[in-house]
């Protein structure tokens, strides 16, 4: 509205027609609405969102929406979104088992524009029937569906430093698992999961998450008794190997009764230290909302700038351009 407001006014001065000044203050007010509204609308800078593994900077495409709270204090987790992370049995009797998870650098919480370009067999997991050209989100709404659709980049281990490349990792879904848990301290569930479109990534030697398609992984959260009393995460599987100094793909997870809260992430990991590094203070330095593309092109550049191998860099390449085009103003 405001671009043809804009036009208008602009034609009818330049023909003479406006002359008075309050209207060319008008139309020139107008037009600084415009560049204001295109240059800021598309996305908000959060609060930091914050768990057991990171506090991890968030942003939000309109619709303005925020990661919830931790749901279940017993875990910490954040519950739109998965970990990744390693599982560790316990080398001795003082090392208590479960998830070592890796750093999660940014937090994109998406709108429905990402489900519109997403892979088939993805929505098809999400919405089962769903055809090319209907809109997903109108079909979850009238299904009364809670979608949740976020992008995630993955950067080093928290505490300490585990191999990347060649390492088998793991997919945690607990965090999401306290919606139907919110208080409990032990619980288990068999999750409808799945990992979509997996670029620099492999699979396990066993208990791999199931890649283009939704089945069911056991996913538990208990309580050990050693020295001291801990809740942990379990058991060792939906597991993938990355291959590659940069890995992307899509996962999908469901819960309730039918299925009906979902939450849909795009991934991007970033197996190196000195990479996760780079891009850590990229995106810390993005604070303000006209930051936001910048932040983005500044992240595609790395691969460039630190002689990242070409296959990796074109995953980084894709990945920031799709995020791009999720968050144009439509």
């Amino acid at each position: 509205m405001y671009f043809v407001t804009t036009s208008k006014l602009l034609f009818k001065f330049l023909k003479g027609e406006i002359m008075k000044k309050s209207y060319f203050v008008l139309a020139l007010l107008t037009v600084t609405m415009f560049f204001a509204l295109t240059e800021s609308r598309a996305q908000v800078k959060l609060q930091d969102a914050e768990d057991r593994i990171s506090r991890t900077p968030q942003w939000s495409l309109y619709p303005v929406w925020g990661l919830r709270d931790v749901l279940n204090r017993h875990y910490n987790l954040c519950s739109e979104i998965p970990a990744i992370g390693i599982y560790k049995e316990g080398s001795n009797h003082l090392e208590i088992p479960g998830y070592r998870f890796r750093k999660r650098l940014l937090v994109i919480n998406m709108n429905e524009n990402a489900l519109e370009v997403a892979p088939r067999n993805l929505r098809q997991s999400i919405t089962p029937g769903i055809t090319q050209f209907q809109n997903i989100a109108e079909v979850l709404f009238t299904r009364d569906n809670r979608c949740y659709v976020t992008a995630v980049i993955t950067g080093n281990f928290k505490l300490r430093e585990y191999p990347m490349v060649g390492n088998e990792m793991n997919i945690s879904f607990h965090g999401f698992l306290t919606n139907i848990f919110p208080h409990l301290e032990e619980f288990s569930y068999d999750m409808p999961v799945g990992l979509f479109v997996p670029k620099g990534v492999g699979a396990a030697k066993a208990n791999n998450i199931p890649v283009e398609r939704l089945s069911n992984q056991l996913v538990m959260c208990s309580v050990i008794e050693k020295i001291i009393r801990a809740h942990t995460c379990s058991p060792n599987n939906s597991r993938f190997k990355p291959f590659t100094t940069i890995s992307s793909f899509w996962t999908v997870a469901k819960v309730g009764a039918f299925g009906d809260t979902i939450i849909v992430t795009y991934h991007l990991l970033l197996n190196s230290k000195e990479l996760s590094d780079v891009v850590e203070h990229i995106i810390n330095n993005a604070t303000e909302n006209r930051h936001y593309a910048t932040m983005l092109d500044s992240i595609r550049n790395v691969a460039d700038e630190l002689e990242v191998d070409e296959f990796s860099a074109g995953i980084l390449r894709d990945w920031i351009d799709n995020v791009k085009h999720i968050s144009r103003p439509f």
